[in-house]
């Protein structure tokens, strides 16, 4: 089993490094309290961090590089946070390799880490570390199953220059359950997933769906779809009869979000995905965490590694999606909610910069 992050964990680190009370003592019945301040600048390494999504397009790594740089610029305050270098493989081996990680390269010296988000960035960017022999942290966010891809050997001893951290599976009889108190009407859905990606984490994430799904008397169709073709044109033929396309947590995928949600409205049909963050692209339901709990977590060892804490001390951790609800608001508009539906939901209206 493999840690659990809380929140009283996020603050540990920034804790430790907080100023300490030296000396109290009391004259003529006054308290005098003195404390160590000193900066921490000079003991910090880094002027840099590197983030290297997979995709612009994907909403849940833009939610993560929001919450990782704000998480950062807290844990470093009141010094000077470091300047954050967010680079887009845009779903390319060629754009990863020959641009973006030779412009690392040129200041890797620089950087206190560098910040991979999802399975396909962590794996060719540690390759590529290993191959060139770079003594950079590299920190893993947003990815399924890290021990099980190699990118980790466990959660339990931490690798030099490695540090895991893993967004675990939804809960889907309670996701299931929702949607259907939500859509009681529901019959058939359909789900598209990257023909490319076999990955044993997200065929057991598929059949944990296929199975709530047949529990709760809902028929399901899997779609393989091939992502260097038209997404939409490969799924459109299959919409008929359809009264879900529920996505689920594969980042390629989600780089479709926006035309996804289009298509879907154009059919009538229900955008129902296992991210959060692609309810701010359209999506009429989303489940689980938009980044915030993963990205302060990243933002406090990044802060960590910035002034020489180990990475062997710095544990890897397995965070877990709260699986709470969320709806677009305009979901309302289009369909019937009953009351007792809408209190298992919260709203959520679209962030401007998103």
């Amino acid at each position: 089993m493999s840690n659990l992050i809380t929140r009283d964990e996020l603050g540990l680190v920034e804790e430790s490094f907080s100023p300490r009370s030296l000396l109290s003592l009391s004259v003529f019945g006054y308290r005098f309290r003195f404390i160590l301040a000193r900066s921490r600048r000079w003991k910090m390494t880094g002027k840099r961090v590197a983030i290297v999504v997979l995709h612009h397009d994907n909403a849940w790594e833009r939610r993560v590089v929001k919450g990782l740089v704000v998480s950062m610029m807290n844990a470093y305050s009141p010094e000077e946070p470091p300047l954050f270098e967010v680079y887009s493989a845009e779903n390319s081996l060629t754009r990863l390799h020959e641009e973006v990680l030779p412009i690392i390269a040129q200041n890797k010296n620089d950087y206190a880490a560098i910040v991979t988000t999802g399975t396909w960035v962590s794996s060719h960017v540690k390759t590529y570390i290993n191959e060139h022999k770079w003594s950079m942290p590299q920190l893993f966010i947003g990815v399924q199953d890290p021990v099980g891809v190699g990118l980790i050997k466990n959660f339990e001893i931490p690798e030099p220059g490695i540090i895991g951290v893993n967004s675990a599976p939804l809960d889907y009889e309670h996701c299931v359950m929702v949607l259907k108190e939500i859509v009681p009407g529901l019959k058939t859905v359909l789900i598209p997933h990257d023909a490319q990606v076999g990955l044993d984490k997200f065929d057991a994430e598929k059949a944990q769906l296929m199975l709530q799904l047949e529990a709760h008397d809902v028929e399901f169709k899997l779609l393989p779809v091939d992502m260097a073709g038209d997404v939409v044109a490969q799924i459109v033929p299959h919409m008929a009869g359809m009264g879900a396309l529920w996505v689920v947590n594969e980042a390629v995928v989600h780089i479709y979000a926006k035309k996804l949600a289009k298509m879907c409205e154009q059919y009538s049909v229900i955008y129902c995905a296992s991210e959060l963050a692609s309810v701010f692209q359209g999506a009429d339901i989303g489940w689980g965490d938009s980044g915030s709990v993963t990205g302060a977590y990243a933002g406090q060892v990044c802060f960590a590694l910035s002034i020489g804490v180990p990475t062997t001390q710095i544990k890897n951790i397995e965070t877990t999606h709260s699986c709470t609800a969320r709806t677009n608001p305009s979901f309302y508009d289009k369909d019937a909610v009953s009351h007792n539906a809408r209190v298992l939901v919260r709203e959520v209206i679209p962030l401007g910069w998103e």
